[in-house]
């Protein structure tokens, strides 16, 4: 059987072929629909692992949804008579969480001070009443937030997407996590971590573009939220710190250095110091001893904070 010769293509043949101008426009509109079609094909499988780990996720807790008020809820649901109506949210900003316990007292009920969650179970209430499977449900509905923003955040700091994939399943998954999703007076974790680490994503976009100041004034404003959701948040300002100091460019002098981690995390002390006045004009005490903690030196609680931070 007789082989076909593939014709050759003289030089000056292909030269006028490159310097076509039609030919060129071609290849790079070629070029262009691969690199849009590989850069769909990656969004897709990016969003498949996301979702997955997200089915899983709430599949791990969907047993919470049956589950009952228990101990806190009793009081703080079943027989709080503030959340019954929606023109008490004001009132939480002036309040402790445990007020309405005695609302004749003189001075403040308990050593908390997380008016979002007072106005959280106002809003709960107004939806679902006392159907408990609502309650659980918005729980774990906060809990897939923090997975998600943990996801965004890790893929932020370039990881790649199934290194972030893994770690917001590892953080959705982990156990520690249990009683902050599946007890309803549990919320207030899943409540600051969801403004803490939004927070954090809009404080990266404005690293990005210094000059579009509005960003970091929205990071502020979250990490306000977040300390109004429970005080844990108020770590955030240290982290913001440390994480200027970590990102040091080379060449960079420890004066400027010291510059730009006071310029950038010093309005996020501030919001720490608002919520410390705002606490102290409400509770009348920046801490309180509980009676279970008596005798309990203030050196070993502070050994407590990674675990605080890490949690």
């Amino acid at each position: 059987m007789a082989r076909t010769r593939k014709a050759k293509t003289s030089p000056a043949a292909r030269r006028e072929v490159a310097a076509d101008p039609r030919a060129k426009a071609g290849s790079v509109k070629a070029a262009r629909r691969v690199r849009a079609i590989q850069s769909r094909e990656s969004r897709r499988k990016e969003r498949l692992i996301l979702g997955a780990v997200l089915v899983i996720t709430f599949l791990a807790f969907a047993n919470s949804l049956n589950g009952e008020f228990v101990y806190d809820d009793r009081l703080q649901v079943l027989n709080n008579p503030t959340i019954k109506s929606l023109s008490n949210i004001p009132r939480m900003l002036t309040e402790s969480v445990w007020q309405f316990m005695n609302q004749g007292a003189a001075g403040p009920v308990g050593p908390y001070y997380r008016p979002l969650f007072n106005v959280a179970l106002i809003i709960n209430y107004h939806l679902f009443e006392f159907s408990v499977t609502g309650w659980h449900l918005v729980s774990v509905l906060f809990h897939l937030g923090v997975v998600l923003l943990v996801y965004m955040l890790a893929h932020r700091y370039g990881l790649t997407s199934q290194a972030a994939a893994i770690a917001a399943a590892v953080f959705g998954l982990h156990p520690v996590h249990s009683e902050s999703v599946a007890w309803v007076s549990g919320i207030p974790d899943p409540m600051a971590a969801v403004f803490i680490l939004t927070s954090m994503l809009v404080y990266e976009r404005y690293r990005e573009t210094p000059a579009r100041w509005p960003r970091f004034a929205v990071s502020a404003g979250l990490a306000l939220l977040a300390l109004l959701s429970k005080e844990t948040a108020i770590a955030l300002p240290v982290f913001l710190a440390v994480r200027e100091a970590l990102d040091r460019p080379e060449g960079e002098s420890l004066t400027a250095l010291g510059r730009r981690m006071v310029s950038r995390a010093a309005p996020f002390f501030g919001v720490a110091g608002l919520y410390v006045v705002l606490r102290y004009l409400v509770l009348g005490f920046l801490r309180q001893d509980e009676p279970g903690s008596a005798g309990i030196p203030f050196a070993h609680v502070l050994l407590t904070i990674p675990s605080v931070l890490v949690s």
